[in-house]
C-alpha cells in the first residue's frame, strides 16, 4: 500500500480541523436533539430540529473519521522513517490518462514492482498525477522507501529515475 507522507505540521493542522468538526458537530447534534425533544412547540419544529441534529451527528462522524485517518497516516509515515528500507519500483504498466478530481491536471494508474534487498519483490498499484512524475514509461524506475512486513511504501518525487 502506498503511503503519502504526513509531517508533524500538516498532522497538527489536519487534527485541529478534525477536532473542530467532531466538537462542532457533536455540540450541534446534542443541542438540537435536546431542542427537538423538549423545546419544539410543533411537530414541524421537532422535525427541523431533528434534521439539524442528524446533520450535526454526520459532521461529528466525519470529524472522527478525519482524526482516525490522520492518526494512521502519521503512524505509517513514522514507521517508514524509522524502519523503512530503500528500494526501487519499476513501472510495469501504465493505465489510461484520466483527469484528476480537481479537473486541473491528468493522472495515470501505475502498476509497480517494488524490489529491494532483504524482502521478496511485490506488485502494487498507485494513481499518480502526471505532474509528480512527468515522462514515465513502462520500465521506468522510481526510488522508494519500503516497510517490508506491511508492504507499505512511499515514492520519492525529487528525481524519479534511479
Amino acid at each position: 500500500m502506498r503511503v503519502e507522507p504526513m509531517g508533524p505540521v500538516l498532522a497538527a493542522i489536519a487534527n485541529l480541523f478534525g477536532a473542530g468538526l467532531l466538537g462542532g458537530g457533536g455540540w450541534l447534534a446534542v443541542s438540537f436533539a435536546h431542542g427537538a425533544l423538549s423545546d419544539a412547540e410543533t411537530t414541524v419544529d421537532a422535525v427541523v430540529f431533528g434534521a439539524v441534529a442528524l446533520f450535526g451527528a454526520l459532521v461529528a462522524y466525519v470529524g472522527l473519521g478525519t482524526l482516525l485517518h490522520n492518526r494512521e497516516r502519521r503512524r505509517s509515515t513514522r514507521r517508514l522513517a524509522t524502519q523503512g528500507v530503500d528500494g526501487a519500483a519499476e513501472v510495469i504498466a501504465i493505465g489510461p490518462e484520466e483527469i484528476t478530481p480537481d479537473g486541473l491536471s491528468t493522472q495515470h494508474a501505475l502498476r509497480l514492482r517494488v524490489t529491494s534487498p532483504g524482502f521478496e519483490p511485490f506488485e502494487a498499484s498507485s494513481t499518480e498525477p502526471d505532474i509528480h512524475f512527468p515522462g514515465l514509461v513502462v520500465g521506468s524506475r522510481l526510488a522508494v522507501v519500503v516497510h517490508p512486513p506491511s508492504r507499505e511504501f512511499t515514492l520519492h518525487r525529487a528525481d524519479p529515475v534511479c
